[in-house]
């Protein structure tokens, strides 16, 4: 696998698993059930992730190897750590342009 489909995959998984942990982020507040909003994006992405990069092997025909597990476990971390830091810059962001006007 080389690094532009490592980038491509992480940054797919990045935006789907940030959409999908504020969803659920939004329902369990709706339901006022107390949550840790870190664990709910990581085990988003420890699911999404097996998942999508599965998928990825299967339709490239990349063999199951050492290497290739590492890059699963990259792509994992790595979706990880975009869809925790991502959303909330963003929304800090927007927050600061908010408070500015």
């Amino acid at each position: 696998m080389i690094t532009d489909n490592l980038i491509t995959l992480i940054t797919i998984n990045a935006l789907w698993i940030t959409m999908l942990s504020q969803a659920i982020k939004k329902l369990l507040d709706e339901e006022n059930i107390k949550y840790s909003s870190n664990l709910i994006v990581g085990l988003i992405t420890i699911v999404f992730g097996v998942f999508s990069f599965g998928v990825h092997c299967i339709m490239h025909s990349i063999p199951i190897s050492i290497t290739t597990i590492t890059y699963g476990i990259v792509v994992i971390i790595g979706s990880w750590i975009a869809s925790m830091v991502g959303y909330d810059k963003v929304a800090q962001l927007l927050k600061q342009i908010k408070d500015l006007k």
